[in-house]
């Protein structure tokens, strides 16, 4: 009976199946290795940095909130239709934008390079290495961590993130 039935067939079968089950988590590996990887950010809540004001406008309507400030800046806000306790922040300069970030209780809104509100300090540092630059408010109670070779800040208060986002 041994010579009736097909063992280099079930051999070929079987080593298939054992490769396909071992390549299928290896690809998913791989691929959420490389979606998760750091990259540079140009573009944040569906709004390129560098966009016009009017090309913001046009995507998001009327700020809620404008405010003309020193060196030729302009500041607008806009408040989240879904959640109005999110915000969404711009700094144009010379009619472009040059900053974009968020502010609210949501922690998983609007996600920079994996990172939100809530977050503690000591995983941005364990992530991207200490930062090009700490900015720290006058009270000292704030401090905003740059990494420009990623376009990203973090703002922090009590060692956790309060306000994140992109700049130019």
């Amino acid at each position: 009976t041994r010579k009736k039935w097909n063992w280099g067939g079930y051999a070929s079968s079987l080593a298939i199946t054992f490769s396909v089950l071992l390549l299928i988590p290896l690809c998913m590996f791989a691929w959420v290795s490389y979606e998760d990887r750091l990259q540079e950010l140009t573009t944040f809540a569906g709004i390129e940095l560098s966009a016009t004001s009017a090309d913001v406008k046009f995507l998001k309507g009327d700020p809620i909130f404008q405010l003309e400030r020193p060196e030729q800046k302009t500041h607008w806000r806009y408040q989240d239709t879904l959640n109005p306790g999110n915000l969404i922040d711009i700094i144009f300069q010379n009619g472009k934008v040059i900053e974009l970030s968020f502010t609210g209780p949501c922690e998983y809104c609007y996600n920079v390079n994996g990172f939100g509100n809530n977050t503690p300090y000591s995983d941005i540092v364990s992530r991207f290495g200490e930062p090009a630059e700490t900015i720290v408010s006058k009270n000292e109670l704030e401090h905003r961590i740059n990494y420009p070779q990623y376009n990203v800040f973090y703002v922090l208060q009590e060692s956790r993130v309060t306000r994140h986002g992109i700049y130019h």
